[in-house]
């Protein structure tokens, strides 16, 4: 159970760029009416799509790990261009979910398309010789 008491665990995908978040999606109801809402990591609601709808009227509480797990998705990607990590919590307890590269297989859209290019910027590739 997650810790509102729900049966569904909630996904919280840390996108990180070089071992820092830049933003959260939160996924609920993935087997039913799926929706996935992303926050900037104040917790501020971002008005934006990927690969499913969002619902602004659906407010995700910030978890009360969200600052351990923060600290988590940096540690973990330390050293990476690129991933997203993810956690659940349970009876107050967080857990490690996975580490991706790859969002979608890299083929969600993201809308509006000023987002993609943004979160595009904060991705730095090393120089090719």
């Amino acid at each position: 159970k997650n810790n509102d008491g729900e049966q569904e665990l909630t996904d919280y995908k840390y996108f990180c760029f070089d071992g820092e978040p830049r933003f959260i999606q939160i996924h609920k109801g993935r087997f039913a009416d799926h929706i996935k809402n992303t926050y900037d990591i104040d917790w501020n609601f971002i008005d934006v799509k990927n690969g499913c709808r969002n619902d602004k009227n659906l407010d995700f509480p910030k978890p009360k790990q969200h600052e351990e797990m923060l600290e988590l998705a940096r540690k973990l990607s330390q050293g990476m261009a690129h991933v997203r990590v993810d956690f659940y919590v349970s009876n107050e307890k967080i857990f490690f979910g996975e580490i991706t590269f790859h969002q979608g297989g890299g083929a969600l859209r993201v809308e509006p398309y000023e987002y993609d290019l943004k979160w595009g910027e904060y991705l730095k590739l090393p120089e090719v010789k």
